[in-house]
């Protein structure tokens, strides 16, 4: 009686690659080219708006900038004290949050209330 087709035992085919489908179930990914290159229009100035430079900046007065190196350097002092592990004095301490709400509480009062300009919006 001759040995039966079906249980003869093929070649195993060759493992898949790395990142194979395995199971088949997978899509495959499609590739779609352009059939041309777009054509964009041509680069133009016209019609585009350049603003003006702006005006310089005002010179600050001496109070106003010290007014800054108050509100900036108080904080500063501190940080840079418990950065560096250091012992602080209490009157230093007091002197650098005093020299911060000085400095905020000066450059608040010299802003004024009314506007720099008379502008109120865009011309059209």
């Amino acid at each position: 009686m001759p040995w039966p087709d079906q249980e003869n035992i093929d070649e195993p085919p060759e493992p898949p690659a790395e990142g194979d489908d395995r199971t088949g179930r997978l899509p495959r990914a499609r590739v779609i080219k352009p059939a041309a290159e777009p054509e964009f229009p041509a680069e133009d100035d016209d019609g585009h708006y350049v603003p003006p430079p702006p005006p310089p900046l005002p010179a600050a007065d001496p109070l106003t900038k010290g007014a800054w190196v108050a509100l900036v350097g108080g904080p500063v002092y501190l940080l840079i004290t418990v950065i560096l592990d250091w012992e602080v004095p209490g009157w230093a301490a007091f002197l650098a949050v005093a020299a911060f709400i000085g400095g905020f509480v000066t450059l608040v009062l010299r802003m004024g209330d009314e506007p720099r300009d008379g502008d109120d919006g865009a011309i059209v």
